[in-house]
């Protein structure tokens, strides 16, 4: 283990790891039983498109599948943070081999970089990728169908 980060900074970041592990172990489960459960609902009659009452059978597996998604990868980072905890270099950038400040890792705990790398080279979003760039040049107003508007 590393010296700089200390052995009370790592019981308790191993304490707060495993308490997010079985958390989100815990979320995983119920999604794919939630995602289970629709496939099931859907066996007997496809067509959900004509249910005025709420949302339709496919948006819900996609809210859920998206929701499980996030959930696997939140446990992956989880699993990945012990192991580094395990191996020594928990609280270590990856960036630029400097410790991580403690404030930082108790707020991110999967982090594995110091907030400087970080804003240099942010870690993946969440949120979904930026659209392209509008294939029209940039021009605000134009059109595909060739109408100018005038």
């Amino acid at each position: 283990m590393d010296d700089s980060f200390g052995a009370s900074a790592s019981g308790a970041a191993r304490l707060a790891l495993e308490r997010a592990r079985s958390d989100a172990g815990r979320l995983v489960q119920d999604l794919r039983a939630e995602l289970a459960a629709i496939g099931e609902s859907t066996e007997a009659s496809p067509d959900d498109e004509h249910d005025a009452e709420g949302s339709t059978v496919g948006y819900e597996r996609a809210r859920v599948g998206g929701l499980l998604e996030r959930a696997e990868r939140a446990l992956a980072d989880i699993h990945a943070a012990l192991e580094r905890l395990d191996g020594g270099a928990y609280g270590t950038c990856a960036g630029c081999g400097r410790p991580i400040h403690p404030e930082r890792l108790a707020a991110l705990p999967t982090t594995t970089r110091c907030t400087h790398c970080a804003a240099e080279a942010p870690a993946r979003r969440w949120a979904h990728p930026r659209p392209p760039a509008p294939q029209n040049g940039g021009r605000a107003g134009s059109n595909a169908g060739g109408a100018t508007g005038r």
